[in-house]
């Protein structure tokens, strides 16, 4: 999988901006793709959110479920 040296950048601004809190997003992109072209940040819900990282369950679901709609499809998750 290829990722852009942009989405890169992006993941690691949102991990940065995010400290000390662990930052979490999902890369998605064409569903025929050689890979993600664009990233959604997530919201990290856990109990201790410095130590590990927890998606919140619906806003999870429901950008996935946009993401398909828009003909691409989720090929990483990052934190």
């Amino acid at each position: 999988m290829d990722i852009p040296a942009r989405l890169l950048d992006e993941v690691f601004a949102d991990c940065n901006g995010r400290y000390p809190i662990e930052a979490c997003g999902l890369l998605a992109g064409p569903r025929d793709g050689p890979g993600p072209t664009e990233r959604w940040r997530m919201r990290n819900v856990a109990h201790h959110p410095r130590h590990r990282y927890v998606m919140d369950p619906e806003e999870q679901m429901d950008t996935w479920r946009a993401i398909e709609g828009t003909g691409h499809r989720v090929f990483a998750i990052y934190h």
